[in-house]
């Protein structure tokens, strides 16, 4: 028997978690992703067959972590095999039952298959510390089962590139140590050692496109092009190497016109880029925006983003557009695109608005406004500024179109035109709060004074300071 049949994976294994290593020095441990299955039980056999070999990069050694889906009536049983085989190989072993989480997945409309996915990611991301990296055991024809599907998909360069071989993993890191090696290589090899495993049965059913992938539709390429499996593999290789310039290239743009903290990109600049940039930043924008809870950032899709282009980026000066995405909304405002959470509605107020209520000393304390719309109080400024409020302080909305105000020094307009004249956008208007002062407009939250409670001469006054809400991803 040759040399690289008896060593099989390991010399593979070994080079990629040198690599690893280098890019990531911080992590200490390995943790096996155990299946029970062949792909995973060879990992495992390999690490623990060449421990001596990578101990000095990662002395926090090895253990393994089992999720237990629920799905099949083996589980319990594969469950119990990979804890034995583990404590035979004198491994730590973590096991972790996903079953209620992954009815309450199905339940909201994911495909059992995805659901299984998400809930298995969810025990990884919680469980793989800082100083940790989780090995999953992909090879290549996973790899040329993914790529063969994101064409059959219609995807981009990111779809194409297939399986990565790493990135990072709440707060550890993902690793895929044999992507290089065929199923045929690790089962050559396990069998040479003996090892036991378990056989989903799931996998033969080729209802599942990926079982039909692997089962029916790669064996029938490889009759007539031997070589379909390397194939795909290497036009993996050259797509991750797109994506990775196409990626800095993204990045790089937003950097200049992306506005980190407020969620927002600018729209001037965009449309004077081609179709394709256009098309590329706002994939990464919004793909940078996804919820970090998700296992794999979010990719919109091909007709997401020219629905975005065409009622968005392209809507008119004067519009508002409104596109959902995966629960957010994106609005377009002047010179910005935004992607935000929907606020909270706000309930009814009562017909005579809120009361501030002042302290027995005088003083207006901070006032938290109801249904999430933050927060009032009162900072003392230097210009600009308005009388210091003697008499009954109210809070309201707007709720009539024909209110009309004047802004110290300025001539009597409808409330709806200097909301729009003082850039506050659509979605915030009706929710900016309005202080009345004995049954008269004082003050316009995030505008200013109103005629006839500015300070003399423009000196020290009081300012009402709004401290909007932060939203956040709604609870599940």
């Amino acid at each position: 028997m040759s040399d690289k049949l008896l060593a099989g994976p390991v010399p593979g294994l070994l080079i990629s978690l040198n690599k690893l290593h280098q890019q990531a020095p911080e992590v200490r441990t390995l943790v096996i992703a155990l299946s029970g299955g062949l792909d995973s039980m060879v990992l495992l056999d390999s690490c623990i067959n060449s421990t001596s070999q990578w101990i000095a990069m990662f002395p926090g050694g090895l253990r393994a972590i089992h999720v237990h889906h629920g799905l099949s009536a083996n589980a319990d049983h594969w469950l119990a095999f990979c804890k034995q085989q583990c404590a035979l190989a004198d491994v730590a072993f973590f096991s972790a039952k996903v079953g209620v989480r992954l009815q309450g997945l199905s339940a909201a409309g994911e495909s059992l298959e995805e659901a299984a996915r998400h809930s298995r990611y969810q025990v990884f991301e919680r469980e793989v510390g800082s100083d940790e990296v989780l090995l999953m055991a992909h090879h290549k024809d996973d790899q040329a089962e993914t790529v063969l599907l994101n064409l059959l998909r219609g995807s981009g360069a990111r779809g194409l590139a297939g399986i990565p071989e790493g990135r990072p993993l709440g707060r550890g890191q993902l690793w895929r140590p044999l992507l290089q090696h065929s199923r045929a290589e690790l089962e050559s090899y396990a069998r040479h050692r003996s090892l036991s495993w378990v056989e989903d049965e799931s996998n033969a059913d080729t209802r599942l496109s990926r079982n039909f992938v692997r089962h029916e539709l790669l064996p029938l390429m490889a009759s007539h092009w031997p070589a379909a499996r390397d194939a795909l593999v290497r036009t993996a290789q050259l797509q991750a190497d797109n994506d990775e310039l196409l990626s800095l290239l993204a990045q790089q743009y937003l950097h200049e016109h992306a506005d980190t903290e407020e969620n927002s990109l600018q729209v001037t600049a965009l449309l004077a880029a081609s179709s394709a940039m256009q098309r590329l930043v706002l994939r990464h924008w919004l793909h940078n925006a996804s919820c970090p809870e998700q296992p794999g950032r979010l990719w919109p899709d091909w007709q997401c983003l020219q629905t975005l282009i065409d009622e968005v980026l392209l809507a008119g000066t004067d519009a508002e557009p409104l596109l959902h995405w995966q629960g957010r909304e994106i609005r377009r405002f002047r010179d910005s695109l935004y992607l935000m959470w929907p606020a909270e509605t706000l309930p009814p107020p009562p017909i005579d608005g809120y009361l501030w209520q002042q302290t027995p000393d005088g003083r207006l304390p901070v006032m938290v406004l109801p249904g999430n719309n933050g927060s009032l109080r009162l900072l003392h400024v230097k210009e600009r500024g308005m009388i210091f409020p003697t008499g009954e302080c109210r809070v309201r909305y707007r709720g009539s179109e024909g209110l009309e105000c004047a802004l110290a020094g300025r001539p009597r307009r409808a409330l709806k035109k200097i909301l729009q004249e003082s850039d506050v956008p659509p979605w915030i208007r009706a929710r900016t709060p309005l202080i009345y002062i004995n049954n008269q407009l004082a003050w316009i939250a995030g505008v200013g004074v109103c005629e006839g409670f500015q300070t003399d001469n423009g000196g020290y006054g009081w300012a009402v300071n709004w401290q909007m809400p932060v939203v956040e991803a709604p609870e599940h």
